[in-house]
């Protein structure tokens, strides 16, 4: 391991200065780890070959996490220096507030939950409307299919028996027609009137 003068912190590359600044300012928010990208791996070895961090593995993958070891420390903070912060001197926010303001809190993730079960009401609301109105317009679809295909079939029905007609000019058979075709006309417009 090569120890490293303060003079030598020059000589250091740009990115061994960063990293060494990255620890530092941490160090004085009183942490005294931080997480790094691998990316950065070899800079760290280097300097940890050089006695001025610690290198650990990461928390997550393509992570690692580095800290000032004494000879950083001396390094890059006067003698005299001292954290201002320590983290476990650090209240945890949650617990800090007041109790008005967990009531408030509470409030509000309560009011936001009504909210959003009044939201996920109205949607289901619509939803089901939707479903009946579909299914509405899907049976009136197939009762007007199963009329035009009752009237296809007796327009067919007349048509033959018009071309029968026409080569036997039968008087009484034209009446005949012509009340199915009256017949046909009344399903027709009771169709129409049921589709509408």
């Amino acid at each position: 391991m090569t120890t490293l003068e303060d003079d030598d912190y020059d000589g250091l590359s740009g990115t061994q200065q960063l990293l060494l600044e990255v620890l530092a300012a941490r160090h004085r928010l009183g942490e005294s780890v931080w997480t790094f990208s691998t990316k950065t791996r070899k800079t760290a070895e280097k300097l940890k070959s050089m006695g001025l961090i610690n290198v650990i593995h990461g928390i997550t993958e393509r992570t690692y996490r580095a800290s000032l070891t004494d000879q950083g420390r001396n390094l890059l903070f006067d003698p005299l220096y001292e954290v201002p912060i320590r983290t476990e001197e650090v209240t945890n926010p949650a617990t800090a507030r007041s109790d008005e303001q967990n009531a408030r809190f509470e409030r509000v993730l309560a009011s936001a939950s009504r909210d959003t079960l009044l939201v996920i009401n109205d949607l289901h609301a619509a939803h089901a409307k939707a479903v009946r109105e579909n299914v509405a317009l899907l049976e009136r679809a197939q009762k007007a299919e199963a009329t035009a295909a009752e009237a296809s079939t007796e327009l067919a029905r007349i048509a033959k028996t018009l071309d029968m007609l026409e080569a036997s000019h039968s008087l009484t058979e034209v009446r005949a027609v012509l009340a199915a075709h009256a017949v046909l006309a009344a399903i027709q417009s009771q169709g129409t009137e049921e589709e509408q």
